[in-house]
């Protein structure tokens, strides 16, 4: 157990502000520096989730700074907590009677804690400043208080029938400790609590409360009553109801993920739950098939991520043959608790993996695009979690060791970069790098123009090195929902060209005749070998800038080429993208463009 926690530990925190700061995280670090007030406001217009992450990271950041590290280290210890959650009741005390109950329940637990501590999708996102850590913690936290609830061992250590609810005011009972499972209380308390800090940290989290509804008739016979169940999700229902009526969340989730529509058009969406499990299975699945940030090692050879699957195809086989069994036993020995609870916990966990991913789907079908991979997904991984845990148990020891070995092994390769080994994999640090090398040749007086999802990490590194410089967006929705990699909603090309007037006014009127426009732009897409020639040739007209910052430069210089001060790939986003500096003296006069005539490109 302190191998696995220390393990856990050391993957979390190693090296945590050794990679640069990408879009999202950016987008956090300015969150968490707002006051209060605006920082519980802000959710209900500019975001998708509640705003007790950005609380718990603005207290954390206020004590730690805003560094890299500082950032992410909510992260990373609701990651250390996650494994501990798991680890946290086999070191209750346990009776002797019943051994191999004890032993099988423990065993399957102590194997779940080593793949979260592990397995690569619990390490990205205790490595990230995002709330999808902490969104996993509480949900390993409320899939466990909902198993305890649910499946009862049903027998004392008299093996008299004993009822669920009459053991509230006395703790736990013998059979309870033995199996590592809460008290009725506890896991009440538990349950309740943790449905609440689901919905308050993520709108997916209402999800996972809403599957363990229909849960309940997978317990045992002693599991809690229906109606003691339905009262135990009300307070996340009440909770998750008021923040979503009171605020206009729902429409904000349409607007932020339309990203996730365009990569589902080019992907099969009824696939998006065996991708999750994928994703799930260390190098399971090619990173050419999965919007995720980290690299896949399956893209080296389909060969590892192909044994990666079938491990865990035998880990899941060794988990229904677990629930067989138990099956068997309680309908022939009646009175024998071991294999009906096993089973029972079985049915619980593959409900909690298979349900969520199956309501995200109707979900994002039905009402917005909320399924994303390798993020809101992330609700039916410590489902997962415990299923492969229970599978381990059951194997060979040292099929188990072997299997927990090659994951683990997968997992670093995959996280290489982030702990600073260089040339595997996809390592954070452009935008960073971009912010060091752009930040000497800004003056004060100079503008910078962002444009969708260029601004937060840039900016943050600008601000950390004192660099003084005028900001703006095109189009204005960018400084709006700094997010979103698509206008949304898409302006006309005459609202375009209105925006892009009135921003050349504003910035004509400040910027000194010696002054510069630094303006962030995507190489248009479609023209092939596009990106090359603007490498090449190291200047860029409008017909190759992508539309609609197309627009803008326009009304500043009409067709004429504006040399390329940086070309890069920003970190995690797709598209090759630009900075051009574009002096003030090569303007155009508005009395000398034509008027605007492009092609609008998707």
């Amino acid at each position: 157990m302190a191998l696995v926690l220390a393990l856990g530990a050391a993957l979390r925190f190693a090296a945590l502000g050794g990679e640069g700061l990408w879009c999202d995280e950016g987008y956090t670090a300015f969150a968490v520096g707002e006051p209060v007030p605006e920082l519980v406001s802000r959710p209900l217009t500019v975001d998708d989730a509640p705003p007790l992450y950005y609380l718990v990271e603005k207290a954390a950041v206020a004590i730690g700074g805003r560094s890299e590290a500082g950032l992410r280290f909510v992260s990373a210890l609701a990651g250390v907590l996650a494994v501990a959650v798991l680890v946290w009741p086999l070191l209750r005390p346990a009776r002797v009677q019943f051994p191999e109950s004890r032993v099988a329940f423990r065993a399957a637990d102590l194997w779940s804690a080593a793949v979260l501590a592990l397995l690569t999708t619990g390490i990205f996102h205790a490595r990230q400043a995002r709330s999808y850590s902490l969104l996993l913690l509480f949900a390993t936290c409320f899939v466990l208080a909902a198993r305890s609830l649910l499946v009862r061992s049903g027998v004392d250590a008299d093996d008299s029938p004993r009822s669920s609810m009459s053991t509230e005011a006395k703790g736990p009972t013998a059979a309870d400790l033995r199996n590592g499972q809460w008290s009725v209380r506890g896991a009440s308390v538990a349950f309740a609590v943790f449905g609440v800090l689901l919905c308050l940290t993520h709108n997916v989290g209402i999800l996972l409360v809403l599957v363990s509804l229909i849960l309940w008739p997978l317990g045992t016979r002693d599991r809690v009553t229906l109606p003691a169940w339905f009262l135990l999700h009300l307070p996340a229902l009440v909770v998750w109801g008021s923040w979503i009526l009171l605020g206009s969340q729902l429409d904000v989730h349409n607007e932020l993920n339309l990203w996730t529509q365009h990569y589902w058009e080019s992907h099969r969406f009824s696939m998006a739950p065996l991708y999750s499990v994928g994703l799930f299975l260390p190098g399971g699945l090619p990173a050419t098939d999965l919007a995720v940030g980290f690299a896949v090692p399956a893209n080296l050879s389909r060969f590892w991520g192909g044994l990666s699957i079938l491990s865990g195809i035998v880990c899941l086989a060794a988990g229904v043959g677990v629930g067989r069994r138990g099956h068997r036993e309680r309908e022939g020995l009646g009175r024998t608790a071991q294999g009906g609870s096993e089973a029972a916990m079985f049915r619980v966990e593959f409900g909690f993996l298979v349900l969520p991913l199956a309501l995200l789907t109707l979900v994002s079908l039905a009402v917005a695009p909320v399924y994303v991979l390798g993020r809101t997904d992330v609700l039916a991984y410590p489902a997962f979690v415990l299923l492969m845990g229970r599978g381990l148990s059951r194997l060979p020891k040292w099929w188990s060791l072997g299997i927990l070995v090659f994951w683990g092994g997968l997992s670093f390769l995959s996280l290489a970069p982030s702990y600073g080994v260089q040339g595997v994999g996809y390592a954070k640090g452009a935008d960073r790098t971009l912010a060091e090398q752009l930040g000497p040749e800004l003056g004060g007086t100079d503008w910078v123009v962002h444009t969708f999802m260029t601004s937060p990490s840039i900016e943050y590194y600008l601000e950390r090195d004192g660099v003084r410089h005028e900001t703006a967006w095109f189009p204005l929705s960018a400084g709006q929902n700094t997010a979103s990699d698509y206008p949304t909603p898409a302006d006309s090309l005459e609202s375009y060209v209105a925006q892009a007037r009135r921003l050349r006014d504003e910035i004509e009127a400040a910027l000194p005749e010696s002054g510069d426009v630094w303006i962030f732009g995507l190489i248009a897409p479609g023209a092939e070998g596009s990106a090359t020639q603007v490498g090449e040739s190291r200047v860029i007209d409008v017909g190759q800038l992508g539309y609609p910052v197309s627009v803008f430069l326009y009304q500043l210089v009409g067709t004429k080429p504006v040399p390329v001060a940086f070309m890069y790939r920003q970190d995690w986003v797709a598209g090759d993208r630009v900075v051009l500096r574009v002096p003030k003296r090569i303007w155009t006069p508005l009395s000398e463009l034509p008027p605007v005539r492009f092609e609008v490109r998707s």
